[in-house]
């Protein structure tokens, strides 16, 4: 029966009707402006990057809240002394080699401080995290080149715009190129395609690209979608809105400042034109001060002027669409907006633990996508070229994984005795190891014990007498 309906009804000229499986796929009168655009990855980066950088950048100049989140970025993966270095090389027996791993961590310490650690010979090592972190979270991605030369071991930092994003390449017999970056059949990068200066710079010589082997370059970004060979800025979902709303604090706050300062106009029954002063446009002038009423020609009278400014929901306004702008940063809305008002113990606990939950995601990723590959590369210079005495036909031991281990930035918690009584306790029924609970507090726990034994040593040298019990701080 229904065949012969539908026979009928297409002789007819009507046409059946197709059900969609997921409401969201529905084409109608409230989705008509939903824009659904089949395009790669690559494609709707290589349209948007330069713009979205030139936009990020500027909020970063001028926006209060893009400069708190990266500093909050910066503070809370990297903290005030970067990313630590722990070696753990063993030797057969599993004891550790504490020769090997004091000398790799002593010249590791080295050449953080020297000047031969960049190219520049102006940062340190620190200084180098600070600013890859900070260009890869504003502009999707930086570029690190590793130079071995006689020098040594040394960084040359270049801004992503250096990476030709107008270099593409389709080669159905070779590699291709996706924005400045070569790749192979399977998506490896094999080559970088660098600009030998910035694009943007005044200069009359046209830029001359340099094609750089993949393993001399260092380039960290986050990949949202597969086959992903550029980064985007991390605040792209939320920058619409930071803009938005700076463009609406600064009118509120002029509209206060005029409330604040006129009381009334002078108003003209008849007579000549507006004779106030304006600029060169034509656009009138107005000086707004404290108590100020304008005296115009006579004929005038008197009108005030009482504009409601801020506005009574501004407050509530402005936490709304920061809490909206923190869910698309990542980050808490306290931390964004400095805004511990109402905050008890309880929810500020639970607020952290989630953040920084995402602040160890992005450590994890730092160190697996930049800190890592500097140090494999520093390490094997150094060793080969002898400035580490240690012989290289050991590399494989002293580079294997797992041997350097990275200590990030940790954190104290709101109540610390809590904390503290809630590790003794783990510790004491074999729930976590010390180990564990010094690494988990940022520490490096061989270093600790070194630290106990030297100042019990020089407690006893000096005659210092050692308590006879430990004080109970939990009364």
């Amino acid at each position: 029966m229904n065949k012969i309906i539908a026979k009928l009804a297409a002789r007819l000229g009507f046409s059946p009707i197709q059900k969609r499986n997921y409401q969201g796929a529905a084409i109608n009168r409230l989705t008509n402006d939903w824009l659904s655009p089949v395009t790669s990855a690559d494609q709707e980066i290589r349209s948007s990057l330069s713009r979205l950088r030139q936009r990020t950048r500027q909020l970063e100049r001028d926006n209060d809240y893009v400069r708190r989140f990266l500093a909050g970025l910066e503070s809370n993966v990297l903290g005030h002394s970067g990313i630590g270095l722990q070696m753990k090389v063993t030797e057969n027996g599993g004891r550790p080699d504490a020769l090997a791993n004091d000398l790799i961590e002593k010249a590791w310490r080295e050449w953080g401080r020297s000047d031969a650690c960049t190219v520049t010979g102006r940062m340190t090592w620190f200084d180098v995290q600070r600013l890859a972190l900070r260009s890869t979270a504003r502009d999707g991605d930086c570029v690190l080149r590793m130079i071995r030369d006689a020098q040594g071991f040394r960084l040359q930092l270049l801004e992503g715009d250096r990476l030709d994003i107008n270099f593409n390449l389709d080669n159905p017999k070779g590699n291709d190129v996706r924005m400045g970056v070569e790749i192979d059949r399977y998506g490896k990068p094999v080559a970088y395609h660098i600009l030998d200066k910035h694009p943007a710079d005044v200069s009359t010589v046209q830029s001359k690209r340099e094609r750089i082997p993949a393993e001399q370059v260092i380039h960290p970004f986050v990949t949202d979608r597969i086959a992903q060979t550029r980064g985007v800025p991390w605040m792209v979902s939320a920058m619409t809105r930071l803009q938005m709303l700076g463009a609406y604090e600064e009118a509120e706050l002029t509209a206060a400042r005029v409330a604040a300062s006129k009381m009334g106009f002078l108003v003209k029954q008849q007579g000549e034109g507006y004779v106030g002063d304006s600029d060169e446009a034509g656009n009138t002038l107005m000086e707004v001060e404290p108590g100020a009423i304008e005296e115009l020609p006579m004929g005038t009278t008197f009108q005030s002027w009482n504009p409601d400014h801020p506005t009574g929901n501004y407050s509530s306004f402005v936490k709304s669409t920061l809490r909206g702008i923190a869910a698309g940063l990542g980050v808490s809305y306290n931390m964004l907006a400095n805004d511990l008002e109402g905050v008890n113990y309880s929810s500020i606990r639970a607020g952290l633990l989630d953040e920084r939950e995402y602040y160890k995601a992005v450590q994890r990723w730092y160190i697996d996508s930049l800190i890592a590959p500097v140090f494999a590369g520093w390490l094997e210079t150094n060793i080969l070229n002898g400035t580490i005495n240690l012989p290289s036909a050991k590399m494989s031991k002293f580079n294997s994984p797992g041997v350097a281990h990275w200590m990030p930035r940790r954190w104290a918690w709101v109540d610390p005795l809590k904390d503290q009584q809630a590790s003794v306790l783990a510790v004491e029924n074999q729930f976590k190891s010390k180990r564990q609970v010094v690494s988990e507090m940022g520490g490096d726990y061989e270093s600790v014990l070194r630290e106990i034994k030297q100042d019990e040593e020089l407690a006893e040298d000096v005659g210092l007498e050692k308590p006879s019990e430990s004080v109970d701080y939990s009364q």
